[in-house]
């Protein structure tokens, strides 16, 4: 049987006066965390999910104008006229 266990992160946050903040995550997010980590050359958690945060908050190429997620547009050899 598998047993969950769980690993603690001490992060801190970015406001005037710093206070550590533990939240608690399962072994393999910790894992994945610490490769990621590894991956990024940074030394704190903090800096790795603040990474995370701000990729998942930048916007795809394919999401600028007025219809997000529309393919870009290509001509088709039949409707040029000649």
């Amino acid at each position: 049987m598998l047993k969950a266990s769980n690993k603690f992160i001490n992060l801190h946050s970015c406001n005037f006066i710093t206070m550590p903040t533990t939240i608690q995550v399962h072994d393999d997010v910790y894992k994945m965390l610490n490769i990621l980590k590894k991956e990024l050359k940074v030394e704190s958690y903090n800096e790795v999910i603040r990474h995370l945060l701000r990729k998942s908050k930048r916007m795809d190429e394919s999401e600028f104008g007025s219809m997000p997620g529309i393919a870009p547009f290509q001509r088709e050899e039949i409707d040029r006229f000649d």
